[in-house]
Order: structure tokens, then sequence, then C-alpha cells
């Protein structure tokens, strides 16, 4: 059993670490906690200091997100590293519209994070190493960043393109990590 110690309001905490997922640190109080929802909390483990917001409560259990974590929760809380980007991804199904100067191309997004995303093309017009414009559109989400296409393959006559996004605006960025921490949330 692991415990990690809270600082909110000049209280210290400790609590039980229950489960890391992902961007996400669940945590068990014992004690009768007062926190709220988009509280933030300075987390002490394992001699690192990092902060984070209360996004989830539910009796004594305790979703945070880490704002600003200096490595990746796995390596602080030495778990097995099994995802290699930067950013988790999550399966979804989006239509995007990709273009640039020259050329305009419906996608459909099959994977996403906050860094990157996977989509298919039923033609093969965006070029590798090339930087495009993006209107991804699911539900209340409705994002516009600047990506670059990372790699390509096809697959039964579909081509699928890894793609990096290179830019995008604090309030597109915003919308973004809250859909991800939301489906996180639900896949929990």
């Amino acid at each position: 059993m692991h415990y990690i110690q809270l600082l909110h309001n000049g209280a210290l905490v400790e609590a039980e670490l229950a489960t890391i997922k992902r961007d996400l640190i669940n945590v068990n109080c014992n004690t009768n906690i007062n926190f709220e929802i988009g509280d933030t909390i300075t987390c002490f483990y394992a001699k690192r200091r990092f902060e984070t917001r209360v996004i989830q409560i539910h009796q004594q259990s305790v979703y945070l997100f880490p704002t600003k974590p200096d490595v990746p929760l796995q390596k602080m809380f030495d778990l097995p590293m099994t995802e290699r980007r930067q950013h988790p991804r999550y399966e979804v199904n989006m239509h995007a519209i990709v273009f640039n100067d020259l050329e305009i191309v419906d996608a459909q997004i099959v994977d996403l994070s906050r860094s990157g995303l996977g989509m298919l093309c039923n033609e093969s017009f965006l070029k590798v190493n090339q930087t495009y414009n993006a209107m991804i559109q699911y539900a209340d989400l409705a994002i516009t960043p600047k990506i670059l296409i990372k790699n390509e393959s096809e697959l039964n006559g579909e081509f699928r393109y890894g793609v990096e996004i290179v830019s995008i605006n604090s309030e597109d960025a915003t919308r973004l990590q809250f859909f991800i921490l939301s489906r996180q949330l639900n896949l929990n």
C-alpha cells in the first residue's frame, strides 16, 4: 500500500494511492476532507512535489489531475511504461477537415490525445512532414489546431495518418483537455 501527502489550505492530509491511470491519480482519504472540484492540491510523493487539480470527488475517493508534472506519472510512481506517447490516446470517432492553401481533405479521427491524433482518409492527399490546419468537431468539442503529418500507412484501401498537434490556441487546448479528462473519467 502506497501513500501520498496532500497539502490544501495549509492542512496536510495523508491519502492512500488507489489507482494511477494515464493522466489521473485516484486517492482515498480516510479523514474528513474539505476538497471541492477545481481546488488546487500540492502533492508530495517519493521526494517530489507537484501541483494537481481536483476533478472528481466521490465520498472519500478523490481524482486528481497533475497540472504540470515534471516527469510522466508512470515513472514518478514507478509503474511500467506501457504508453510510448507523451500523452495517452483515446479511441474516438470524430470528423475533421484538414486543409492548407492548396487542398481540403475530409478525415475521420480514430484516436486523440492532447498532443496528437490518428486519422483515416479515403485517399492519400496528405504529405508526411507537411503542416496543415484542421477543424475537428464532435458534439460539444470544436477545435482548430495546426497539425503536422508524422507518418502514413495504407490499410484496406484507407490511409492512416499519425499526426502531431504543433500549435493550438489556449481556449482550444482547454476544450481538448476537458474532453479527454471527461472521457477518461467515464472509462474508469
